[in-house]
């Protein structure tokens, strides 16, 4: 870890314990002496915890143009702005995402995700087979899977995408 990680980290293990003060001194200070992305994710993690979407997203952007992990703050980018029903700002970033990683699994998730909330459930269930195609199918893939088909009215598709999901975690099965 370079000098400027160990003090990222510091400053999130600051956000996890709640002394979200200290952990915005240590941001800024390592913003200080030049721009670096994994510090303006981190006060993006700060600002999420707050509940400040605006200064979040705003930290989010800066992260993407200012280098780092740019895909990481742009799957950032993109839940944060979902969970705030911001979905056109969302799915930008989960297209940028899929431009430079076309089979990003989050990113096709969140698009799906995006084309649910929006009524597109072929749109949805288009994404999500590119990650069934990749083999790279989950619960959380059969899920949205699930609703999709019952969106289109498909009920029997729906409930075998369901009960995959149930077969893989059991955890919602009642006795």
């Amino acid at each position: 870890l370079s000098c400027k990680e160990a003090a990222v980290n510091r400053g999130v293990l600051y956000v996890l314990d709640g002394a979200r003060d200290k952990a915005r001194r240590w941001f800024r200070n390592v913003l200080q002496n030049s721009e670096y992305g994994p510090a303006h994710v981190g006060l993006a993690f700060m600002y999420a915890t707050m509940k400040q979407h605006t200064a979040c997203v705003k930290e989010l952007e800066i992260a993407e143009r200012t280098g780092g992990n740019d895909v990481q703050a742009l799957l950032f980018l993109g839940s944060i702005c979902v969970s705030n029903e911001d979905f056109a700002r969302g799915r930008d970033a989960y297209e940028k995402i899929l431009l430079k990683r076309p089979h990003n699994r989050d990113a096709l998730i969140g698009l799906a995700r995006i084309h649910l909330a929006g009524r597109k459930p072929n749109d949805a269930l288009n994404q999500l087979q590119l990650i069934v195609n990749d083999g790279r199918e989950g619960t959380d893939v059969s899920y949205l899977m699930g609703r999709a088909y019952l969106a289109q009215g498909k009920t029997d598709d729906a409930l075998g995408m369901f009960e995959d999901a149930l077969a893989v975690d059991n955890s919602y099965v009642l006795a």
